[in-house]
């Protein structure tokens, strides 16, 4: 995609890991540029009054000065440094603090309740819709599990104000192995406790809970390699209350070898992901929550939606990441909004969703068109497949894949093997295809720009397809376009009929 400039970014020292994260793109939906973290145990404390060790400490202000150099050689955009429940919580965090003030950092002890509102925020810039579009936002929670503490949030309804209740439990891993020892038995009594005294958790009924932190992300991954699912991104993965709680079960019977061998597991997360999984288990049965959404975005991106205005935080961010591929990628980025407009004639019946699908899979329209011709099939459809695209749910990924698959693909048949088309069912795959053959033929029509198509429209009115168009355009309706529209109104199930004026 060429060169992105870094506009900024988040340092964020955790119980468990310190992480670096460099943004750059869209404000309303910034790219990673530069991602990399530490697992350095600050909450492995030591002692009666919870001292951070000194082989933490120094490890993770290593890990701090390596990204200083990092943000130096970036062109030191602006940073925002956190820190979570091992330092607020450790009698010698302060000092630890003070210590990494030399560097040049500024770093923010963030309260329980601060920390709650960063992470809500991060999966609301991800998932719009909990606000926007949701019938009732308050069904939605938001927890985040860090190594320390559980952080939980439930929305509000007010899109100015989208946290109702906000708490912080001491419910990380680490924090549990270090009160109550490395058996789950012993600590699952009280995390259950903790979890039922939370009363604002159960007095209204919750119909998602959307799961934050590498713990968890680590449980998802492991339940897509058990259960072969085709799709591997972690963003807006589901799971229901019945499959969450099998995967959980599964993670606590296991002896660390047995977990060794699971597919999906990550090493490092042998001894804490058990209780990871018992607190996740015990959280959806007190709840009563009928699914788990995992979320991608957390602190780090809360951070930075946080500093939005309100004219900024409305935007979709589909669009805007969906624009942004569209600018670097494509020869004429302007083009991709004539063509959402022109096919507005041929898709009169489409609901809110899919229009909002058209117009990005429009933006996308030519997101290929600087690859090898003979690769640009491929090279359209999985740049949808692997982007970092947000607002949307993995169907909707897989349906806009296959519209840019049969943008680009001459003669329109079944999805390849490699296309993981079983997410999606019949009907979404029959509106990819008249969309995409939709595109190719608008694309055909009035090449990358699509400057005179709006002298052009469908009238799907009656049982005949109607195009019309002007007489001064016949010179561009060559037999390759007459072709194209002639299986566009194929997959539509109607006779063509053509008028020009």
């Amino acid at each position: 995609m060429g060169e992105i400039p870094a506009s900024e970014a988040v340092i964020d020292i955790g119980s468990n890991s310190v992480r670096l994260v460099v943004f750059g793109g869209p404000v309303r939906a910034p790219i990673t540029i530069f991602n990399e973290k530490r697992l350095c145990g600050l909450g492995r404390r030591e002692g009666e009054d919870g001292r951070l060790t000194d082989q933490a400490m120094d490890m993770a202000f290593g890990v701090l000065a390596r990204f200083k150099s990092v943000l130096r050689e970036m062109g030191s955009p602006p940073v925002t440094v956190v820190a979570t429940a091992a330092i607020r919580e450790a009698s010698n965090g302060a000092d630890f603090i003070r210590r990494v003030e030399t560097l040049g950092f500024s770093p923010q002890i963030l309260t329980g309740k601060e920390e709650a509102r960063y992470a809500a925020l991060g999966v609301l810039s991800g998932a719009p819709d909990i606000v926007l579009n949701s019938p009732s936002a308050r069904s939605h929670l938001c927890g985040d599990m860090g190594g320390g503490s559980l952080e939980l949030v439930r929305y509000s309804d007010d899109f100015e104000n989208p946290i109702a209740k906000a708490g912080s439990y001491p419910l990380g891993p680490l924090r549990l192995i270090a009160d109550y020892g490395p058996l789950l038995s012993d600590a699952e009594k009280p995390v259950a406790k903790i979890l039922k005294n939370c009363d604002w958790l159960t007095t209204e009924k919750i119909a998602e809970l959307h799961a934050v932190g590498g713990a968890w992300r680590a449980l998802a991954r492991i339940h897509q390699a058990v259960h072969h699912y085709p799709l591997q991104t972690l963003h807006h993965y589901v799971m229901t209350r019945d499959e969450v709680s099998d995967i959980c079960r599964l993670i606590e019977q296991q002896s660390p070898e047995s977990l060794g061998q699971i597919p999906g597991m990550q090493r490092r997360r042998i001894d804490t992901l058990p209780h990871a999984a018992m607190v996740l288990r015990l959280l959806v049965e007190v709840t009563k929550t009928k699914s788990v959404i995992i979320s991608s975005f957390g602190v780090r991106e809360g951070v930075l939606y946080d500093k939005l205005s309100k004219q900024q935080k409305i935007q979709d961010p589909l669009y805007a990441i969906a624009e942004e591929y569209a600018r670097r990628l494509a020869p004429q980025p302007e083009a991709g909004a004539r063509y959402f407009s022109f096919l507005n004639g041929l898709f009169t019946d489409e609901n809110p969703a899919q229009r909002r699908l058209r117009r990005a899979a429009s933006m996308m329209v030519d997101i290929a068109a600087l690859s090898h011709p003979d690769m640009r099939i491929e090279q359209g459809y999985g740049t949808v497949l692997r982007a970092p695209l947000v607002g949307l749910t993995h169907g909707e990924r897989v349906s806009l894949a296959a519209v840019i698959y049969y943008r680009y693909r001459a003669k329109p048949g079944e999805l390849p093997a490699r296309m993981p088309s079983g997410i999606i069912g019949e009907e979404e795959i029959l509106w990819a295809k008249r969309l995409g053959l939709a595109l190719r033929f608008a694309a055909d029509l009035s090449p990358k720009s699509g400057a005179c198509l709006h002298d052009c429209k469908f009238d799907m009115r009656g049982e005949t397809l109607v195009f019309i168009l002007p007489h001064a355009m016949k010179t561009l309706f060559s037999p390759m376009v007459q072709k194209r529209l002639d299986l566009l109104a194929e997959v539509f199930g109607k006779p063509l009929e053509i008028r020009f004026y």
